[in-house]
């Protein structure tokens, strides 16, 4: 898709630009290096707030709304989209520690794992949404 294709020129840019800033003498970060990872760290931190506020939001749906067999079923996947989220704010954290020490490839790898996770999170709640309104409108 041309999503993933944006994705992994992207992904591209950032290595290089990480190996040029790796290979400068005086360990001056190089501004577009700092600017990228603040952007996506920027970024990201929105979307797993977005999605954190989504999976709050259908929670109380859940437990109000529901009243059928599926409601336990929902409930789980949204109790366990919650603490998958809830868990990158860790990651998110540590990404900005290690960038700050100098371990940029570490920082990437991390906001890389986390913007996966947030993806497919955000994939999930899409689909419960659809099938809690779905289930309303019947």
């Amino acid at each position: 898709t041309a999503e993933a294709a944006i994705e992994t020129t992207s992904n591209k840019i950032v290595a290089t630009l990480v190996r040029l800033n790796e290979s400068q003498e005086g360990g001056q970060m190089s501004p577009e290096l700092e600017q990228t990872f603040q952007k996506r760290y920027r970024d990201l931190t929105t979307r797993l707030m977005t999605s954190i506020g989504r999976t709050t939001v259908l929670q109380g749906v859940v437990e109000k709304t529901i009243f059928s067999a599926s409601r336990k079923e929902i409930s789980k996947k949204v109790g366990s989209v919650m603490l998958a989220l809830q868990a990158q704010n860790k990651v998110l954290a540590e990404a900005m520690d290690m960038f700050a020490v100098g371990g940029f490839q570490g920082a990437f790898a991390n906001l890389g794992r986390a913007n996966d996770i947030v993806g497919s999170a955000e994939d999930i709640l899409t689909g419960l949404e659809i099938e809690i309104t779905t289930n309303q409108a019947k």
